[in-house]
């Protein structure tokens, strides 16, 4: 019993905190801004690239946490048997008992201007992505979330390797209201719902789940006119 706990537990740490939360800060482009101001905080004004790191994460949360839990709970359940036990008390955990947004919302500058629809973290990112892949594949899921966390906020590093950054110019454009684009949870939504409403257009332009290759996903082209669509 105390080596399947075991076996149980790696898996959905590898499976959430690996390939999960390790896929959205290699892979996206708003994952690898996080990373890069993490590393020059420093050279901000004391507090401020802690403050400015929190907004920022705290507006990745939703989707962050969302795809990892989705990929934990897509997977879990085709691993073998001693494994694939746990897969529903975690599902059960992640998406209905967990309340880890309750105590972050109060002290957050992002939710109290953009309150979460659940108490838990993992839920709306995983309905989202869940959705999407039951209509149109696994792998448009993952292109989905990409398109979603697809955000420049400017954090980079110049030719002369110069951090460069706008701090105030990033918490305007994350906090402003009236564009929803900088907001990754904003964007996973606006995929979501214009896949319900135009899934006739989807499937028009959509091959098959095994045809796209990299980051050619047919579908890219879809996701983002959903988004500057949704922005007018």
């Amino acid at each position: 019993m105390q080596k399947s706990l075991k076996k149980q537990k790696i898996a959905t740490y590898i499976l959430h905190e690996k390939y999960g939360h390790g896929f959205f800060y290699a892979q996206s482009k708003l994952g690898q801004q996080i990373i890069l101001l993490e590393k020059n905080r420093s050279k901000l004004e004391p507090g401020d690239g802690s403050s400015l790191l929190k907004l920022i994460k705290d507006s990745a949360l939703i989707v962050n946490e969302g795809f990892s839990a989705w990929l934990e709970l897509t997977f879990l359940p085709q691993l073998n048997q001693e494994i694939r036990q746990v897969a529903e008390l975690r599902e059960t955990f992640l998406l209905y008992d967990s309340v880890d947004l309750e105590e972050r919302q109060k002290n957050s500058e992002y939710f109290s201007e953009f309150p979460a629809q659940y108490r838990t973290s993992y839920r709306e990112g995983f309905e989202a992505l869940e959705f999407i892949a039951a209509k149109l594949g696994f792998r448009c899921a993952v292109q989905a979330f990409l398109v979603a966390t697809d955000i420049n906020l400017g954090i980079a590093i110049d030719e002369q390797q110069q951090f460069v950054i706008d701090a105030e110019q990033i918490k305007s454009n994350v906090l402003n209201k009236n564009d929803f684009s900088w907001r990754a949870q904003d964007r996973l939504r606006c995929i979501r719902d214009a896949v319900e409403q135009n899934l006739g257009g989807c499937v028009e332009v959509y091959d098959c789940h095994q045809s796209c290759q990299g980051h050619s996903c047919q579908l890219q082209s879809f996701f983002l006119s959903s988004i500057e669509n949704g922005k007018q």
